[in-house]
């Protein structure tokens, strides 16, 4: 019955968990304050329950849950992330959610080796006439920057919404990957070929590497950074300090727009006393000119990065 949310007499780490899965905010925080250690003897099955929140229940039992220390990076025992279960049934709030949490966008589960996006096709046929929102989630997944390859499966065809949505994207049965040269890994986004595009692939490898040097590769001396920067020397120190402090950039996607390379980051903080700290996302946005980036600003969200506002 915990697994429902039902409210019984069973432990305190039961009731603590119908809380959440109930989005009862007071209860869970009570439950907490009378038992400090709650949260240490929740097991694997207790924060399993995460997936079922993220299958049919509203973003505000999720956000809940993830306050409260359930993770968005939790797999069940086919390696499959509370993003798999939500995209899988349409749930495009929790999609939202997750995706704003930090959620691997592209995270392949174990059984079938599929992504989300794959998830979301193949939920929007197999569950047709069940409550669920595939368009919105598709398109969720595919401006977080979602792989589009194996996403459209032959044997288990998207709904006909679905369908006509993945063709505007470009998006066929059974796409084959497009080669890439040995000494590049595909990237999320719109990428292309040409100076842009080279420049977009050194940043996404001196994220993934933690290469500054690589970095100050790609700067004009005097780079401009908006209330933070200068000069290149000064952008290097800032990054040389924030890791330092323990911050960890993932890069998300990457992607050309006009004459600017914009990566979509997630950032990770050291944990601040017994709970981590929740990670950020951030849009970078690296204006280049003659093959150099002159300019970086920072944006919340993708709209604002593409829109510069």
């Amino acid at each position: 019955m915990k697994a429902l949310g039902a409210a019984d007499d069973g432990t305190d780490v039961d009731r603590f968990v119908g809380a959440c899965l109930n989005a009862g905010r007071h209860a869970a925080e009570q439950l907490l304050a009378d038992h400090p250690d709650l949260q240490d003897r929740l097991t694997d099955q207790d924060r399993a329950v995460i997936f079922d929140a993220a299958a049919s229940r509203p973003a505000e039992t999720v956000a809940l849950m993830l306050e409260f220390g359930f993770s968005p990076h939790a797999r069940d025992g086919s390696g499959e992330q509370p993003l798999h279960t939500a995209a899988y049934h349409g749930n495009a709030a929790v999609v939202r959610l997750l995706l704003d949490a930090g959620a691997d966008v592209d995270a392949r589960d174990a059984r079938f080796d599929g992504t989300p996006l794959a998830f979301a096709t193949v939920g929007s046929g197999e569950r047709a006439g069940t409550p669920g929102d595939w368009i919105e989630t598709v398109r969720l997944l595919i401006d977080a920057g979602a792989s589009r390859q194996d996403v459209w499966i032959s044997e288990k065809p998207p709904s006909e919404e679905v369908i006509d949505l993945l063709q505007r994207y470009g998006i066929n049965p059974d796409e084959p990957a497009e080669q890439q040269p040995d000494d590049q890994t595909e990237l999320p986004g719109a990428v292309g070929t040409g100076v842009m595009a080279d420049i977009a692939r050194h940043l996404e490898t001196a994220y993934r590497d933690l290469d500054l040097d690589l970095i100050g590769s790609l700067l004009h001396p005097q780079v401009r950074w908006t209330g933070v920067c200068s000069n290149s020397a000064q952008v290097i120190d800032w990054y040389r300090g924030v890791l330092a402090d323990g911050t960890m950039p993932t890069v998300q996607s990457v992607e050309v727009d006009r004459d600017a390379v914009v990566l979509r980051l997630t950032l990770t903080r050291q944990a601040e006393g017994a709970r981590p700290a929740p990670p950020q996302q951030l849009y970078q946005v690296f204006t280049v000119d003659g093959a150099q980036i002159v300019d970086i600003r920072g944006y919340p969200d993708r709209h604002s990065a593409l829109t510069r506002t």
